[in-house]
């Protein structure tokens, strides 16, 4: 599938695969985004550990004999969207719940969300274009590059408009740990370069994400810079 955005406020999925597409229409002109695989999301750390509630479980069959958790992992919930295995499956059964967010995580799920940004705003839609999250950018989005890091999990965006400010900022995504909603908070990245930066020399014309929460920037001035970026626990 492809995503694309335009200065009209549109947004819109290509799939490839059949042909059809979907478009969203918004106020605010965007100017780019990126799609971020459900599974890298991160989750806060579980403050307590999970007791299932004590009330009727429900059990899983095949004929006249009960299924197993092994055999519901390998066999039954890859074949559930995430949607249905945290607001459904989870609910209903409650013993099976921490085999089932292991499952909305695991390597083999293909949902994704998309991030698409405009000047001064950022939203997190899912695979239906709907609004999921929005967070201000306290920075012009505008003409930015965007990468997005799965170490991190975090979309980074490379300023160009603002020469005053860091030209480096990120967007960390977060899901709550039993449920898919999502928060999304802006960090500022050093860059190592004094403001305010030189036009054109220090405008950044290119990113990409490497391994190890590294992100690689290219200047116009042809200077090629790995930064190292820790969010820390947030």
């Amino acid at each position: 599938r492809l995503l694309s955005t335009a200065l009209d406020g549109s947004a819109e999925v290509f799939d490839m695969a059949s042909g059809r597409s979907k478009k969203i229409g918004g106020s605010d002109g965007l100017w780019g985004g990126c799609w971020i695989p459900l599974r890298s999301i991160r989750t806060p750390p579980e403050v307590a550990p999970w007791v299932p509630l004590e009330r009727a479980q429900i059990v899983w069959l095949a004929g006249d004999v009960g299924v197993s958790e092994d055999i519901l992992s390998s066999s039954v919930w890859p074949f559930l969207d995430a949607a249905f295995l945290m607001r459904t499956v989870q609910l209903v059964c409650p013993s099976h719940a921490q085999a089932v967010r292991n499952e909305v995580a695991a390597s083999h799920r293909s949902e994704h969300l998309a991030l698409v940004f405009a000047e001064k705003g950022v939203w997190l839609l899912d695979e239906s274009l709907r609004v999921r999250c929005f967070t201000k950018l306290p920075f012009c989005a505008g003409f930015a590059h965007v990468t997005y890091s799965a170490e991190l999990s975090a979309v980074v965006l490379a300023a160009k408009m603002n020469l005053a400010a860091p030209a480096l900022w990120a967007v960390a995504l977060q899901r709550a740990r039993r449920s898919l909603r999502y928060s999304l908070q802006v960090h500022e990245i050093p860059d190592g370069v004094r403001a305010p930066r030189r036009w054109p020399m220090d405008v950044l014309v290119g990113m990409c994400a490497a391994p190890g929460g590294r992100v690689l920037t290219l200047s116009a001035s042809r200077v090629l810079t790995c930064h190292r970026i820790s969010l820390g626990e947030e």
